[in-house]
Order: C-alpha cells, then structure tokens, then sequence
C-alpha cells in the first residue's frame, strides 16, 4: 500500500524512541545485527532511521530525491531490526513503501535498481533472460499423481548445475515431483525494489498458475519464494497448494526413510549460515540443524551470530546490485565471522546466500548448498 498513517506501522513512526536495539543483538550491544547501520555508522541507515525517514515525507520533510534513494535501498530487508525491536514493531513495510513511494516518482537508486525493475516489467524474471525449456522432473502421468511441485525460483534457474544436489536426492527418494513449464517470477523482487502493483501482477499469474497445476504441496528451493508464498500472497489471493520449503522435505524424507544417509564419511567441520527469509521471515531455522545433526561425521560450529540473531550474507533485497558497498562489506563479515569459528566450509540453504557468500569468500572458506551437502552423503 501507498505509504500512509493509515497503515499498521504508523504507530511505529510516531512511538519509535530511536533506542538503537533495531541494529544490535537481543542482550548483546556489542555484536551489531544491522548490516546497514553497521557499515555507515549513521542512525538513518537504521530500521528506525529509515521510520524517521518514513515520517518526514508524511510530514512533507523529506523529498523525493538520489540521496534519499540510497538511504532507503541501503538495506538488504534481512528483517534483524523487525526481530529485534523490543516492542516488536514490523518495519520491513514501511520500508518496502518508503521505497515504492520513491520509485512512484520516478527516483532509483542507481541504473541497477532500474535495471531490475524493468527486466521484472519486460521479461518477467529479474535477470533479462529467456528461460530455457525446465528439467525433466515430472516422474508421474497426471497431475494427481505429483506428490509436488517444486518451485525452483530466479536465482536457482541461472545455473546449469544448481539443481544437481536436489535431482540427487528427488531420484533416491523415488518421488513424483513436477516443475512448471516456463516458471513464472514469484515477484519477490518487485516488492522488496519499490513496485508493488506489479508485484500483485506477477503474484495473481503465479498463484493461478500454482493452483492449476493440482500438485497438493508446492517445494521451494529459495526461502525468498518461500516467504513470499506463504506470507505475501495472502495479499494477491489464495494459493491453495501447502507450500514447504527444500530443507523441510530433507526432514521428512529421512525421518520416513526415503532417503538415508551413508553412515561413515569424510569429518567436516560445518558452520551454519542462517538465511534470513528462513529463519527471521518464517521463524523455521531450525529445520536445517535437524537436517545437519542427522550427517555422520559432520561437526556443527556455530558462529557468535546465528539463529535468529544471524548477520546477513548481504545479497538480499539484490543488494549486489543496487548497494554493492553494503553487500561488499556485510558478505565479507560473515565470511571472517564464519572462519573464526574454525570450520572447514559454510553451509546455507539459499541460492542468493550462496552466491554472495561464494563470491566473497572466494578460495578462503567453501560454500556448499545444503541440498548438495545430503547428496554427497546418500547411503
């Protein structure tokens, strides 16, 4: 919705006493949660500055301007001031309106953030690309017989080999799994860039194309599509289908014997990063240690920040793209952060963790998909 003192948050706007928890740790001051507050230093690169923001342009202070873009896109809406202010206030949507509010007049924060909002208008998908025909994963004659649909996403779609973990183990467990032909975007990024009606556009194709399908279960491979299914389409419509995501369904193969796990193999010492959309936007984090714990031979090292409390790899809200400084910055603290827990490699289960994290801890620390991790030890 337009930017308003009609919306939920407008109490936050005029009640927020600027108290900084919104950048810190629960109880922890010293360990800083707000990859935005943390590089710049400045109150304004807060969760609450960007409310004080949120203010001044419904007071007719703030105009919209390139210096009050950079401040508003300089945040990866990793949720940690959300989980953290202690009254619990919901900043993630004033901040998503203060950034559709500049882009209604016209004002990016650079040519990227265009870039990728007009790729979303154009093509469809953030990336200008025309999608190539989809795996071969339908394992069943009619739709009725699909145990589910996996939703594969954006970013999974732009490498050859990113679905070689989750062929792997779709195969061991004999499951009847689906993908839609010429997968539609699930908008994610036009809301968190500043177009929500197209972001409604996009959901309303997806979610008829979803319900269509007849699958009873819908399996994402990105925790951004994930939340965006479970929590923002209940502004589009109803999607019928239980939507789950990957490391999820890793559980119950296991725990139904589906798939089971070789019981020697190589020691690993892992480190843990906790996707945001995962753990913060779902609440649902701790699937992926019950999903860890299960792997012999693999010893979880968790980093100072993790949970709920984790630092974000700084690729979301296509940070890399509109705010390379703060990805730059945020995905090289959690590659140190992740190496001074002593483990040998990082493991996440979010393709944009992935890359961003991949491509800053280049040959220093490896970066392994959850779903590849399993893979390599099936039994």
């Amino acid at each position: 919705m337009p930017l308003s003192r009609d919306a939920d948050y407008a109490t936050y706007l005029y009640t927020c006493n600027r108290c900084r928890a919104c950048t810190t740790v629960r109880d922890r001051p010293e360990l800083m949660v707000c990859p935005s507050f943390h590089h710049q230093g400045f109150f304004a690169f807060s969760g609450g500055g960007k409310g004080y923001m949120a203010q001044g342009v419904l007071e007719g202070k703030v105009a919209p301007t390139l210096e009050a873009a950079k401040v508003a896109m300089h945040c990866t809406l990793c949720h940690a001031c959300a989980t953290m202010c202690p009254p619990g206030f919901e900043t993630i949507q004033f901040i998503r309106d203060l950034r559709a509010w500049l882009v209604s007049h016209g004002v990016y924060a650079n040519a990227a953030h265009h870039r990728v909002l007009e790729n979303l208008r154009t093509k469809g998908n953030p990336w200008n690309l025309t999608w190539g025909q989809a795996p071969n994963l339908t394992l069943a004659a009619e739709s009725n017989e699909v145990e589910a649909l996996l939703f594969l996403g954006c970013r999974f779609k732009l490498g050859k080999s990113a679905l070689d973990g989750v062929l792997k183990i779709v195969h061991r467990a004999g499951a009847k799994v689906s993908v839609l032909e010429d997968e539609p975007c699930c908008g994610n990024p036009a809301l968190e860039l500043g177009d929500p009606e197209l972001f409604i556009r996009l959901a309303e194709k997806t979610i008829a194309r979803l319900n269509a399908a007849g699958a009873e279960r819908i399996i994402t491979l990105c925790p951004h599509c994930t939340s965006t299914l479970v929590n923002d389409y209940l502004e589009a419509g109803e999607l019928k289908p239980e939507v789950i995501h990957l490391s999820e369904w890793i559980v119950e193969l296991l725990e139904e014997g589906r798939i089971g796990l070789a019981e020697t193999g190589p020691e690993l010492s892992v480190s843990l990063h906790d996707p945001c959309h995962l753990t913060r936007y779902l609440e649902r984090g701790e699937v992926l240690r019950q999903v860890l714990e299960q792997v012999p031979g693999l010893e979880l090292r968790e980093m100072e920040r993790s949970g709920e409390s984790a630092y974000c790899c700084g690729g979301g809200s296509f940070a890399l793209e509109v705010a390379p400084e703060l990805w730059r910055f945020a995905s090289r603290e959690r590659i140190r952060e992740a190496r001074a827990s002593g483990a040998q490699a990082l493991v996440t289960a979010c393709p944009y963790c992935q890359a961003s994290l991949s491509r800053a801890g280049g040959k220093r620390l490896e970066v392994i998909p959850l779903a590849d991790l399993i893979a390599g030890r099936l039994d």
